[in-house]
């Protein structure tokens, strides 16, 4: 691993270390990824979306973005946001309800993925940045387990495009649900399932690019991104062409063993894949 953090180690130190460049290397037109991956009441979200007092990975980004477009007025930079969730296998606008789920589906662009139907918002304001992520986050799908009385019951992936005057890349900020023990009630096992599918096609996904990365000639191994949403949405990501940081979190305590174990494992496993973001010029 390139870092390990205590549970009290603020995040803005997660931040600078680990987060900072792939925000600043998007205004040069390098595609970035954020994932947060572990069981459920980990500190994801907490790590991801942050609290009143302390801020998290999303919010220091906005403000990371907006000092350098105010900084390099010269760079004529914009941002637009979109924020979607994969809940049971269907995409859901955060920042349109009345979008119907089935409406909304990706295009392949041969070099990657586009949403279609989902709102897009130009933002001029960091105020106006988190005030829209704000609205979404009040729009998604939470609910109460045995470990988190507010667990996320779906994928949040939060797209900012940022465009300068030769480049646009795009920055995804992905806060996953996490892995789920089976429970008692029916809703909850159908969203658990569909959880759990998700999660392990990316740990299938990870695993398959992580051996791919170790091989010399040969035939093409075949990944299987179309095995989920999740996969799908962060092919372009997956396969290389994006400065990527995982932060995969664990639970302290000996219950936790088996998902601690599995968390380190995938961890391992994403560290062994090879990336080479290329400039995204216009």
């Amino acid at each position: 691993f390139d870092y390990v953090f205590g549970g009290s180690t603020p995040t803005k130190e997660i931040y600078s270390l680990i987060i900072h460049d792939i925000v600043t290397a998007a205004i040069e037109g390098y595609n970035g990824t954020i994932l947060a991956y572990g069981m459920t009441g980990s500190g994801k979200t907490y790590s991801i979306q942050g609290t009143d007092k302390e801020p998290g990975i999303i919010s220091q980004a906005v403000k990371n973005l907006f000092n350098e477009k105010i900084k390099y007025p010269e760079k004529l930079m914009t941002l637009k946001a979109s924020y979607v969730e994969i809940y049971n296998e269907m995409f859901r606008d955060l920042l349109n309800a009345e979008t119907p789920p089935e409406e909304i589906r990706l295009q392949d662009l041969g070099n990657g993925v586009k949403l279609l139907n989902v709102e897009e918002i130009e933002v001029d304001t960091e105020e106006q940045m988190l005030a829209l992520i704000s609205r979404g986050n009040g729009c998604r799908r939470t609910e109460g387990t045995d470990f988190n009385t507010h667990s996320s019951r779906s994928h949040a992936v939060l797209q900012l495009t940022v465009e300068s005057v030769n480049t646009s890349a795009t920055l995804n900020l992905c806060d996953l649900a996490g892995s789920e023990r089976a429970t008692s009630s029916v809703e909850r096992r159908k969203e658990g399932a569909y959880i759990n599918r998700s999660l392990l096609a990316l740990g299938t996904v990870v695993s398959k690019l992580a051996n791919a990365s170790h091989m010399l000639g040969g035939s093409p191994v075949h990944i299987p991104y179309r095995d989920s949403k999740l996969t799908r949405l962060l092919q372009p990501a997956l396969s290389g062409n994006s400065k990527v940081a995982i932060l995969c979190t664990v639970a302290l305590g000996d219950a936790f063993y088996t998902e601690t174990v599995n968390t380190l494992r995938f961890a391992s496993r994403a560290k062994k894949i090879k990336v080479n973001a290329i400039k995204q010029e216009k």
